[in-house]
């Protein structure tokens, strides 16, 4: 079976990485030299998140933040999911799947369950509601001036 060994033998064993306390436009310019899309943040040694083109967008230019002063802890993406160089390809698979559909729960700009989630859980307990004859209580709460934050930082 593959393993991301095999796939770094190919593909080469760099990882290139920044400190969490330097630049994004240092950060994108050495993205721009390398022609990659990310980098690993570090602090102490030790990965603490990653950067990619992607949080250039979303968390530098859609904000906006000056690159030349905003720092890498400040954007990167965390927590970041890893694994050691034996670790067969369908593992990884089996890891990113759970953290998509932890993913497709959630609220990007709250970290917050979604209306998907509470659907199904709603689902689930009349479910249980049938099977078992107990009762089932709901408590919706709705944010006072919730739109406003969606028309300033998106939906989704």
């Amino acid at each position: 079976m593959a393993t991301v060994n095999d796939i770094l033998l190919k593909k080469g064993k760099e990882v290139v990485s920044m400190g969490a306390g330097e630049t994004v436009q240092h950060a994108a310019q050495l993205m721009n030299e390398r022609k990659i899309g990310g980098l690993v943040v570090t602090e102490g040694g030790k990965m603490v998140g990653i950067f990619t083109e992607r949080d250039v967008l979303r968390r530098v230019v859609a904000e906006p933040h000056d690159p030349a002063t905003t720092v890498l802890r400040d954007v990167m993406t965390t927590p970041v999911a890893s694994c050691r160089s034996e670790t067969t390809l369908e593992e990884c698979v089996g890891v990113m799947t759970r953290k998509l559909r932890a993913t497709t729960l959630t609220d990007t700009l709250t970290d917050l369950h979604n209306r998907r989630y509470a659907m199904k859980r709603l689902e689930s307990e009349w479910a249980s509601v049938i099977r078992t004859g107990r009762a089932l209580s709901v408590v919706m709460v709705d944010i006072d001036y919730f739109k406003l934050v969606n028309d300033n930082y998106g939906h989704d």
